[in-house]
């Protein structure tokens, strides 16, 4: 599976903390190592459209059988480059740790009902071109399409 269409983003933040690895985080124990932490240089930068589709086919020509899209949510457009570019290849979808937790707290807060947003988002994904989708949900997401499967 390719990593090459993964952008710099501020939802990677909640795993980032997680595991001491924020760019110039305050307080971190490895602060002095905080220009390694810094990922822009190997991420694509966000506005990047066209770098993500040439990362992609030039995955593709080295051999890749999947190409991922990191984080989802905010590149719903790649998603759709990316499958009309290679429309033979799965395109994998990572929503990854900063969307898990504004989907969470949204929901814990009130904003709206956390499955029916989940499975929203699952379905843009998939909309937009996505086979498969790497989600924290996963858990939830199998017992919410079990009830589907028994209408």
């Amino acid at each position: 599976m390719s990593y090459s269409t993964k952008y710099c983003s501020s939802f990677y933040g909640p795993f980032r903390d997680a595991c001491d690895s924020s760019p110039n985080r305050e307080g971190s124990a490895k602060k002095t190592f905080s220009a390694m932490k810094d990922r822009s240089m190997y991420q694509l930068p966000a506005p990047s459209r066209g770098l993500g589709i040439r990362a992609a086919k030039r995955c593709r020509d080295e051999g890749a059988d999947f190409i991922m899209v990191k984080p989802g949510g905010a590149y719903l457009d790649l998603i759709r480059d990316v499958k009309n570019a290679l429309p033979d290849i799965p395109i994998a979808v990572y929503q990854v740790s900063g969307e898990y937790a504004m989907l969470y707290h949204g929901s814990k807060n009130g904003a709206f009902a956390l499955k029916e947003a989940v499975l929203e988002y699952c379905i843009g994904f998939r909309r937009a071109g996505a086979t498969i989708i790497i989600t924290y949900f996963a858990p939830q997401l199998l017992d919410w399409l079990s009830d589907y499967s028994k209408l």
